[in-house]
C-alpha cells in the first residue's frame, strides 16, 4: 500500500492493517505527519504538531505489537483541537 493512502483509511481499516502487521504504527504515523506537512500551511488546522512524540509513541506501540500486546485503544491515531466559542471556552475533541 502506498504510504500516501494511509491517512484516507477508516479507523477500522487502519486498525485491522496494524493488527495484521500489514502497516506498522510507525508507517501510519509517518503518513499522517507527511499529510499534515503537505496541507496544514493552507488549512492552518494545527497550532502544534508533536511529531517526535508521535513517532516515539508509535515505536513503542510497534514494540508492544511485536511482543503480542496489541491494545486497540492505544493504536488509534487521533487529533485534538481546542476551540473557543463565544465567551465560553470549550474543549473540542475530534
Amino acid at each position: 500500500m502506498e504510504i500516501s493512502h494511509i491517512p484516507f483509511l477508516s479507523t477500522t481499516e487502519l486498525s485491522q492493517l496494524i493488527k495484521t502487521k500489514n502497516i506498522s504504527p510507525v508507517e501510519a504515523t509517518q503518513a499522517y505527519l507527511e499529510r499534515i506537512s503537505q496541507v496544514d500551511s493552507s488549512l492552518n488546522s494545527y497550532i502544534t504538531v508533536c511529531g517526535e512524540q508521535a513517532l516515539s509513541e508509535a515505536q513503542q506501540a510497534e514494540s508492544d505489537i511485536a511482543n503480542g500486546k496489541y491494545l486497540r485503544q492505544l493504536m488509534v491515531l487521533q487529533s485534538i483541537k481546542v476551540g473557543y466559542l463565544a465567551k465560553t471556552p470549550q474543549l473540542l475533541v475530534i
